[in-house]
């Protein structure tokens, strides 16, 4: 009996040890086949009941992100699904990531994957351009926004698309000072509809509930010391005599 139990085990050993390849491959296509139906029964909210935003440019906070979820769920919520996204852009410091976001960000406009933008200054006009953002001149002129801006400030996000003309495709975020409260520089942002938003009511009201927040606060300190700073260096920079 011993002698059988000892036989045994040292078949299931070597069952074990020549074998286990299979038994892993059977636990990954278990795996993906749970996977796929998972995502093939689960329910996934109509367009038209749901928005998304990508902020892209810098990197923002997970618990950023939350809370403008949070914020547009508690003002709207007939609608089934926010969802907020961050792609970090950063072309001065990592240009191959860059590169990669903004494949990502071709992608996701062109399948219609976005409602609204977050977008970094540089990547503006690009888009803009292209028809990809939709003009935003009926929300400042008489709108809801009617007034928070000034035309200085306007007119930075003015920009001439071939496909629509010259309007304007982004809100300037410099005075959102509410976002540095959630360790979020907004200085280099634009905020900006998508042209092919199925879902352009709520859209829009979230841009206008979006931009509400960000204008209340007070600018922190510390911004108003780094942007002496960064004047006092541009205009040493013009005194400087140039050479040759």
């Amino acid at each position: 009996m011993k002698l059988a139990q000892a036989i045994h085990k040292d078949s299931l050993k070597n069952h074990f040890s020549y074998s286990w390849w299979a038994y892993l491959l059977a636990f990954v296509l278990l795996w993906g086949f749970w996977s796929f139906a998972y995502s093939a029964t689960r329910y996934v909210p109509p367009r038209e009941k749901s928005l998304t935003i990508n902020f892209v440019g810098s990197y923002v906070p997970q618990e950023f992100l939350d809370e403008v979820v949070a914020l547009g769920l508690a003002a709207f919520p007939e609608l089934e699904q926010i969802e907020a996204f961050g792609i970090t852009f950063d072309e001065a410091n990592d240009a191959e990531n860059a590169y990669l976001a903004e494949q990502k960000l071709q992608v996701m406009i062109a399948a219609n994957e976005s409602d609204l933008f977050f977008i970094d200054k540089s990547l503006l006009a690009p888009y803009a351009g292209m028809g990809a953002f939709a003009p935003l001149d009926d929300l400042l002129a008489g709108g809801a926004l009617a007034g928070s801006f000034s035309a200085e400030e306007l007119s930075r996000g003015r920009v001439n698309s071939a496909e629509l003309g010259e309007h304007l495709f982004g809100l300037p975020a410099e005075r959102f000072f509410r976002y540095y409260e959630r360790f979020v520089d907004p200085r280099r942002y634009f905020l900006c509809l998508s042209e092919l938003t199925p879902n352009r009511e709520y859209a829009e009201k979230m841009l206008i509930l979006l931009a509400e927040d960000g204008l209340t606060g007070e600018k922190p300190e510390w911004v108003y010391a780094l942007e002496q700073q960064e004047q006092k260096a541009k205009d040493e920079a013009k005194e400087l005599t140039p050479i040759g």
